[in-house]
């Protein structure tokens, strides 16, 4: 056979796919969805659902209502009492549910976002949105402030040497108040 036909499962115990392109590990655990010549989809049944509520009952469906980077909006089925995200969790992570007030998300024991709600005999409507902290933006302010300062300072600080007594304040006295020096 081929040297560039033979392919390797990642598996280290498995012996190497004589049968061409196709993964014999992946065919023998997940169903093929489709296949092209340059690549295959298999279908992961045992995939943990993006979002999943909970109610006492179990499992509730949700519904994404819109979904892009930093905003989400989801209908959760009547019941509910917390809903799932399979997402890593951050502090700039905001939820609100029904329009009432922004509040942060919690923080899973896995590391995922928990939101909880109040069970209602209703839809639910959940809003997720997203802001990144601004420690950057206030960490350049302070930098742009301290150069600033040193600049002014250092200006100061030459105008003093070349005035004659009295230093800068001295070198400001000496224009009227149209810019002007005076005689």
């Amino acid at each position: 056979m081929n040297d560039r036909a033979r392919r390797y499962s990642k598996a280290s115990h498995e012996s190497p796919d004589e049968s061409g392109r196709r993964n014999a590990a992946a065919t023998s655990c997940w169903p093929l969805v489709y296949s092209s010549s340059s690549f295959d989809i298999f279908r992961n049944d045992q995939a943990v659902l993006r979002y999943r509520a909970l109610s006492y009952k179990g499992t509730v469906p949700v519904e994404v209502i819109s979904e892009t980077f930093n905003d989400r909006k989801l209908r959760v089925s009547p019941g509910a009492e917390i809903v799932r995200v399979s997402e890593n969790w951050s502090s700039g992570w905001r939820y609100r549910i029904n329009q009432s007030g922004w509040r942060p998300v919690i923080q899973s024991s896995d590391m995922s976002i928990s939101l909880p709600l109040v069970r209602s005999d209703v839809p639910t409507i959940v809003e997720l949105k997203f802001k990144p902290s601004d420690w950057g933006g206030r960490v350049s302010t302070w930098a742009w402030i301290t150069v600033m300062t040193v600049l002014v300072a250092t200006t100061l600080a030459r105008l003093g040497g070349r005035t004659t007594a009295g230093g800068w304040v001295t070198c400001f006295r000496k224009f009227n108040r149209h810019g002007f020096p005076t005689t």
